[in-house]
């Protein structure tokens, strides 16, 4: 969902009739919003561990056996390349 108000920019021009200018501003509307999302995320990593790591391991696994193409998965696997992996998560988890 776009802001009404500055259109997902996070300012916007206000008009200053004192120094006849547009003036930049931060738009508070967005500001809340992505401190709400910063507060949920903490809430949820905070959350997510207390989950055992067998288990966490077991749904990244499964992740990333959908979503790598088998042979290149197979190729990191056999490389034991965690970094791979790790950028692979990392890059399509957001």
């Amino acid at each position: 969902m776009e802001c009404e108000i500055c259109n997902g920019a996070g300012w916007f021009q206000q008009p200053n009739y004192q120094h006849e200018v547009m003036e930049w501003t931060q738009c508070l509307d967005c500001l809340a919003e992505e401190k709400y999302q910063q507060d949920l995320l903490s809430r949820t990593a905070k959350l997510i561990s207390k989950t055992s790591q067998e288990k966490m391991s077991k749904m990244l696994a499964v992740f990333c056996v959908k979503k790598i193409d088998s042979s290149r998965l197979e190729t990191m696997l056999k490389e034991k390349n965690y970094i791979s992996i790790m950028s692979f998560l990392e890059v399509n988890l957001k």
